[in-house]
């Protein structure tokens, strides 16, 4: 690892020359993990992936060195991007829960409310991101043809909404148009109802959607 990424996250660097990492502690522990996975991965890594594991490995040892204010920041940096994917990944896991919700995610991921809405403010908001996942999910269920026989409400529940009519109208501020529309036009493409697809306005919002929490997961 260079001295020079190391140096502005460590309070005193020089004092690391010669000491010896013992696994008795949790956080040695740790570090002995992360370097012999960063060993064994490394040869795999793209150039980018590499710099992004080379600033995380420094964190890493920052926290066990003694880490300077820019290093606290980096750490707490890390460990907001940490906790931000395991919320994510819970709420992708139980979006037919009609439950699903500050409160739910709090108990199970075991931190405050007021740090669940830190790490969801940069992207909207946590009852925002539900809402959307459950639409979106809903959204594949209405255009997939093996999903075709089952009623709208099932679709909808199953996604965790809590009635067709709620549903329906977050749908449609959403998308643009109703479930039972989508449905017909996505089925039956050359029905006598107006073209969404080729509306911009739908197709933007739509896209911007399906592509919310792509790649973050």
């Amino acid at each position: 690892m260079p001295r020079a990424l190391l140096t502005p996250l460590v309070v005193d660097l020089d004092a690391l020359h010669g000491r010896i990492l013992q696994r008795s502690t949790a956080l040695n522990a740790m570090l002995a993990r992360h370097l012999g996975a960063h060993y064994d991965q490394a040869p795999g890594l793209a150039a980018k992936d590499a710099g992004a594991a080379a600033h995380g490995t420094a964190a890493l040892v920052a926290a066990f060195a003694g880490a300077s204010a820019q290093g606290r920041g980096m750490i707490e940096q890390a460990s907001a991007g940490t906790s931000l994917q395991a919320a994510r990944r819970l709420i992708e896991a139980n979006v037919p829960e009609p439950d699903l919700g500050p409160e739910f995610l709090c108990q199970r991921l075991g931190m405050s409310r007021a740090k669940l809405y830190r790490l969801f403010e940069p992207i909207g908001g946590v009852g925002a991101y539900i809402q959307q996942r459950r639409l979106t999910r809903a959204y594949h269920a209405l255009t997939d043809p093996a999903q075709a026989h089952l009623y709208v409400g099932i679709i909808a529940a199953r996604c965790g909404f809590g009635s067709a009519s709620v549903f329906s109208r977050a749908f449609r501020q959403a998308f643009g148009l109703s479930p039972t529309d989508l449905r017909a036009t996505h089925h039956h493409p050359d029905a006598d109802n107006t073209n969404h697809a080729d509306d911009n306005a739908f197709t933007s919002m739509r896209r911007q959607l399906l592509g919310m929490g792509a790649g973050r997961g």
